[in-house]
């Protein structure tokens, strides 16, 4: 399953990035590696941006595309 398809309020663990290695730049900058849990907070009307909780108080977004190379359980 990848992290876009994840529904609002819904939390998830991270199983891996797929090979495409500006996604895996900007996650890994922000502290977002595999086997860490997120939480999909909200997602635009249009379905891009989607917005995350990662860890106590850290929120980011991701475009939809974005989200589709992460592959979560």
């Amino acid at each position: 399953m990848v992290l876009a398809n994840i529904k609002t309020g819904k939390t998830v663990k991270i199983v891996k990035f797929r090979d495409e290695l500006e996604t895996k730049a900007i996650l890994t900058s922000m502290g977002v590696i595999p086997g860490d849990e997120l939480e999909v907070v909200s997602k635009s009307p249009f379905g891009s941006p989607i917005f995350f909780k990662h860890n106590l108080n850290n929120f980011f977004a991701l475009r939809r595309n974005q989200a589709e190379l992460i592959e979560v359980e």
